[in-house]
């Protein structure tokens, strides 16, 4: 931490570093269709573990082996401390003051990191449920689905002439990642979740214009392939009323003012009358995800299209169409 004091302006600067041990959420009886599956490349559908056929489970076997039989158990959820969460951020301040008023100014260059991209990841069952051999693949690192990698923050309260004052926000976030997926099994283990990532080397315009097809998304995608890191995606596409479709980042943008002028009353009572302004550029400020279990499918008709206003990742969309409020206050 550091401050650097020279009134009437300020400078602050701030780094932050943080390090977690945090829990995740394990499938520790996955079916073992990489191995017992013809339908992935390198499969041994002979092995000894394949007791009843692609669909065969972890623990099939050993139930055999007691004389029991397959299929005793079905998922099999654990909760583990095994992932790491990782975030650094520098934040710069400057405030000013001058004989019109104050201004600020801050920016801030943040890192997100975490196993499956979740720094907690165990509330989402199923949804994010990994095997053990899976937890720590290639691509299984990558940027939290909170990560911002900047964000700019502007504000001011300035006096006018006439007795007008004018008070602005403006805010700049770049856009959060998340998770495009195929929409069935492409890893084996039986679930369809976030883990199921299209593969690395597929075109991803391709897979969109094929979106909703799951016989054409799994020859773009084939079984075994090295998958996509996770929250690869920071950006997605809109499909405009004639048919047109554009590229559309998910970075945040938004305007707010303020407009007040007061009226000296009797008796040293005063009243100000002020307008707000919401949004006022009417930026559409769009998001590709809200949960991890509600990422981008191609087998849906939906995927890599909006699902809904930018928001805080927890709770509903802040974002909002341009908006007018107007009010007064008495001051006495």
């Amino acid at each position: 931490h550091g401050e650097l004091t020279s009134l009437p302006r300020r400078l602050i600067f701030r780094a932050d570093q943080s390090r977690e041990i945090v829990d995740r959420d394990f499938g520790v009886n996955p079916q073992i269709r990489s191995v017992c599956d013809p339908a992935f490349p390198g499969s041994t559908p002979a092995d000894p573990r394949c007791v009843r056929g692609a669909t065969t489970r972890y623990f099939d076997q050993a139930f055999v082996a007691a004389g029991l039989g397959a299929n005793r158990l079905g998922q099999i959820n654990m909760i583990g401390t095994t992932n790491s969460s990782k975030f650094d951020s520098v934040t710069t301040t400057i405030k000013a003051r001058t004989a019109r008023g104050t201004v600020s100014l801050s920016y801030v260059l943040a890192n997100s990191r975490a196993w499956g991209g979740q720094p907690v990841a165990s509330y989402s069952g199923n949804g994010i449920a990994v095997t053990p051999e899976q937890q720590f693949a290639e691509g299984e690192f990558g940027p939290g689905r909170l990560d911002e990698r900047h964000r700019v923050v502007a504000s001011a309260m300035i006096d006018l002439p006439m007795g007008f004052q004018i008070a602005p926000i403006v805010q700049f976030a770049s856009a959060r990642p998340y998770t495009p997926i195929v929409g069935f099994d492409i890893n084996g283990d039986g679930l369809t979740n976030i883990l199921d990532r299209l593969c690395a080397s597929t075109d991803l315009r391709a897979v969109f214009d094929a979106r909703g097809s799951v016989t054409a998304i799994r020859a773009l995608n084939p079984n075994g392939c090295r998958l996509a890191p996770v929250n690869s995606q920071r950006s997605g596409l809109v499909v405009n009323a004639d048919g047109s479709v554009e590229e559309r980042s998910g970075r945040f943008f938004n305007v707010d003012l303020r407009i007040a002028k007061g009226f000296a009353l009797r008796n040293g009572a005063t009243i100000k009358v002020f307008a707000d302004f919401y949004n006022l550029f009417n930026t559409e400020n769009l998001s590709f995800t809200l949960r991890p279990e509600q990422s981008s499918a191609a087998s849906a008709s939906a995927f890599l299209q909006p699902v809904s206003l930018a928001g805080p990742g927890f709770g509903p969309p802040v974002g909002r169409p341009f908006t007018a409020s107007f009010g007064a206050r008495v001051v006495f």
